[in-house]
């Protein structure tokens, strides 16, 4: 019953038949037809079955490391460690393909798109929506990453929902949905990268990352219109062939029964068609990237009224082949560099600057750094970077052994510490530890390389490559209206 019924409209003025007008309108709103909300039909998870299971051809243990390696007849390998870190959870990976090795550089900005459309784009037969509704109260769900090397899809579940991701994660490779919705929401989000890029300190530290990379397009910090050119069918070209058949490995540690998650593997990944058997061969120049000519210098800018600004100093080291021992000790030599800077830059300054050191190498491109930064205002920026490069050709010279010490005992408790993590064994041993099986070595002798780190190694390090002829000295600045200089 609507007979008391009353109308009211909030304006600035009201016509003179406004009252007439709006009885009207109710009026004939009362003869349309009006449909009851469509109910959401409960939809089954559409990929639960994916073909005949697989077959295992080789089965090998790493006895000290407790890591079972599986070769399914379709060329998926398999690496598998219990574990009692996290109760009732387990951690998996997978990883396939090139990565940036195989990116498109006629695509500039490909490399942040392709997850977009993989982890908003849901699957061909459910949208992003549905899948939520599916798999809502259960403990799955795949994050798919640009690596340097390879792509990765990442999940963690529990041993009652172990079945469906691994499903899910396979659904992911054989029908990932590349739905517009996903296109759209980059388009959307797009222009808030630009303004990280121009406005923020910590957006140019991409500007820093593409110039010691030689400003290759993969590393690149692409514009907002070649951002917004990018379509579907860009990535689509990208990463279906090596969704398809690239070279892939599954690695699963935590709380799992081990014949039952092998079931559930063959049901899944066996039932793929066949992989390549190997990664594929990758061209040298494929792998190079360009440092800048040493010794440099670089200023960047950004656009903001704060007083925020940075000096960074980069040297050139080599990147990471078979042997980890010099990444391991370039790592004691930064930290040994950052304690001389927190000492002597806040005792010349007179101010609690934070300054950090630390690696960046690559095991993929022909890419490392030791780099050194130290946060303060524009007024002091040059003389920080200059005392940074003072600072480390002093450590070519003359180091002591506490120095040694101070540094190295935190990390031989973050070395126990990584060895009862999930996230080590995960991330950092098993995978690609079939391809790469050197890795599994780097396990093996962690503690006991660590603890032999002597001063005479890093004396020698550091007169190699803590030169400053070898070094990029960078600042950032703050203007108005910023761009990359």
């Amino acid at each position: 019953d609507t007979s008391d019924l009353e109308l009211v409209l909030y304006s600035k003025e009201a016509a003179p038949d406004t009252s007439d007008i709006m009885e009207q309108i109710y009026n004939q709103s009362k003869e349309e037809k009006v449909e009851p909300p469509s109910m959401e039909v409960d939809v089954e998870f559409s990929y639960n079955s994916f073909g005949e299971p697989g077959e295992i051809i080789s089965d090998t243990t790493q006895e000290d490391l407790d890591i079972r390696q599986l070769q399914l007849g379709n060329n998926v390998r398999v690496n598998l460690k219990t574990t009692d870190f996290q109760a009732n959870t387990i951690g998996i990976t997978v990883q396939f393909g090139t990565g940036k090795l195989s990116q498109d550089t006629s695509k500039p900005g490909i490399q942040w798109l392709a997850p977009q459309m993989m982890n908003n784009g849901g699957l061909g037969k459910h949208s992003e929506d549905e899948l939520g509704r599916i798999l809502a109260g259960k403990n799955v769900g795949v994050s798919f990453s640009v690596n340097e090397g390879f792509f990765t899809l990442s999940g963690t579940t529990t041993p009652d929902d172990l079945a469906i991701q691994m499903q899910l994660m396979v659904a992911n490779l054989v029908d990932p949905g590349f739905r517009v919705e996903a296109l759209q929401y980059w388009k959307q989000s797009v222009s808030s990268y630009d303004t990280l890029f121009k406005s923020q300190l910590e957006g140019t530290q991409y500007f820093v990352d593409e110039f010691l990379r030689g400003d290759d397009i993969r590393f690149s910090v692409p514009s907002l219109n070649a951002m917004n050119a990018l379509t579907i069918a860009d990535v689509h070209d990208w990463l279906k062939p090596q969704l398809a058949d690239g070279y892939l490995e599954v690695s699963v540690v935590g709380t799992f029964d081990m014949n039952s998650t092998i079931s559930i593997i063959l049901d899944t990944f066996g039932a793929l068609p066949d992989r390549e058997e190997s990664p594929p061969v990758i061209d040298e120049e494929l792998r190079g990237l360009e440092f800048p000519e040493t010794p440099g210098e670089r200023t960047f800018t950004y656009g903001s009224k704060l007083h925020q600004a940075s000096s960074i100093v980069a040297w050139n080291v080599p990147h990471i082949e078979k042997d980890i021992s010099p990444t391991r000790r370039l790592r004691v030599l930064s930290s040994i560099l950052r304690d001389r800077m927190r000492k002597q830059i806040r005792e010349d300054i007179g101010e609690s600057y934070s300054p950090s050191a630390s690696i960046d190498i690559s095991e993929d491109f022909d890419y490392g750094i030791v780099i050194a930064e130290s946060p303060g205002t524009s007024d002091v920026s040059e003389y920080v970077g200059l005392q940074i490069i003072a600072i480390a050709k002093n450590m070519t010279m003359n180091m002591e052994e506490d120095e040694l010490v101070r540094a190295r005992e935190p990390m031989m408790t973050s070395v126990e510490q990584s060895l009862r993590s999930n996230g080590y064994w995960l991330n950092s041993v098993m995978r690609q530890s079939q391809a790469k099986p050197w890795k599994l070595d780097w396990a093996r002798d962690m503690k006991e390389d660590f603890a032999s780190i002597t001063l005479d190694e890093l004396q020698e390090l550091a007169a190699a490559y803590l030169k400053p002829d070898n070094a990029i000295r960078m600042e950032i600045h703050p203007i108005d209206a910023g761009d990359k200089e």
